[in-house]
């Protein structure tokens, strides 16, 4: 009977610390997976670009941002088509947009990143007149990055203040960016 007993304490704390550990790599997971998109916004943050052509080249709320950044263009467009040039021009800028996506208008169900190349393909189709441009597709691509994230504040420090929203030509100094699980 002693024994019996011994066992079923031992059975039980077993079954609890097997239950703790499973909550904690779940936790691990969740929080990985916050510092990796965190990493991400930061090195997309750090390339951002003061571009002349636009007015305003990162505009923001406290819970969404936008942003032209610098990137690499694609490896197609490096290797060519016909006569090893490409069929459409490709530009190395690119706005970024990073919101939370929400549906009903009140459930949030997670955190979006969108990224539209600033030159794009044109819609050019023959007419009696000659050729005329139609509208550009879009060629705009959101992806949900992750569904946990139910909690995304971005701050922006213009040197003595911390504002909630961006709107100005220049870059702010600093970007604060909190997300979370929960509000």
């Amino acid at each position: 009977v002693i024994a019996i007993g011994i066992l079923v304490v031992a059975l039980f704390f077993y079954q609890q610390s097997s239950q703790f550990r499973g909550q904690l790599l779940e936790e691990t997971e969740r929080i990985s997976s916050v510092r990796l998109l965190m990493e991400r916004i930061t090195a997309e943050l750090r390339t951002a670009h003061n571009v002349t052509a636009f007015q305003k080249p990162l505009s923001g709320e406290s819970n969404s941002i936008q942003f032209v950044r610098t990137d690499l263009p694609a490896l197609a467009d490096w290797m060519g088509g016909s006569l090893g040039r490409t069929a459409s021009p490709e530009t190395d800028l690119k706005m970024i947009r990073y919101r939370l996506d929400v549906s009903d208008g009140t459930n949030i169900t997670g955190l979006v990143r969108s990224e539209e190349p600033l030159v794009g393909a044109r819609n050019i189709v023959p007419d009696a007149n000659g050729l005329v441009e139609t509208n550009r597709p879009p060629n705009s691509s959101a992806l949900p990055l992750s569904k946990v994230i139910r909690f995304l504040q971005f701050r922006y420090w213009n040197g003595s203040a911390w504002l909630e929203a961006w709107n100005s030509p220049e870059l702010p100094k600093v970007v604060e960016v909190n997300l979370g699980f929960e509000a």
